[in-house]
């Protein structure tokens, strides 16, 4: 299916072909304007290098500290 909203077309064909793009892209477009929502994901593959991925890992936070099973969300223990 081919996606066409009013971003550049290389943020068009990303959305197109990737399924989370677009889940991305429809999350956002809840919070911010369109043409900002519809072009994010592609300003994220920009900044990774490389389009995004569910199976993205979590990168480690300075000291390793990460989050786990029971951890509170706000980080207070």
């Amino acid at each position: 299916m081919t996606i066409w909203m009013p971003v550049e077309p290389e943020a068009n064909e990303l959305l197109s072909r990737s399924p989370l793009a677009l889940l991305i892209a429809m999350l956002l477009d809840q919070q911010v304007p369109l043409e900002r929502a519809f072009s994010a994901p592609l300003d994220l593959a920009r900044r990774l290098g490389h389009e995004p991925t569910a199976a993205e890992p979590v990168p480690e936070v300075d000291g390793g500290a990460r989050a786990g099973p029971g951890a509170a969300a706000h980080g207070a223990v």
